[in-house]
């Protein structure tokens, strides 16, 4: 499948640049756009309401790096946290409390 597209895809170009055209063996950049190609088509067609969100640039919102870094923070904390409060919880030692010595 993966070089019917290719070759399809090379056909388009072909029709398209009469003085550039290729022939022969496909090509190693041939055969990954079409594996590109193919697999836009598969998630468009699997995922169609988060293409259609994806695809509207004006509810997109950019995540840099510092957000990204933000965001998995968060998540390692959280998860640092309930790992060890259910330790404690295990142990008989939860909830901590101040009055006994």
């Amino acid at each position: 499948m993966i070089r019917a597209a290719a070759y399809i895809l090379r056909f388009i170009r072909n029709a398209r640049y009469k003085h550039e055209r290729k022939q022969g063996s496909l090509t190693i950049d041939e055969l990954r756009n079409s594996t590109i190609l193919l697999a836009r088509l598969s998630q468009i067609d699997s995922f169609p309401q988060e293409y259609n969100l994806l695809s509207n640039k004006s509810s997109v919102r950019v995540i840099t790096m510092f957000h990204y870094c933000e965001i998995f923070g968060q998540a390692y904390m959280q998860g640092t946290m309930s790992t060890a409060v259910n330790s404690f919880r295990k142990c008989g030692i939860w909830p901590y409390n101040q009055e006994v010595d």
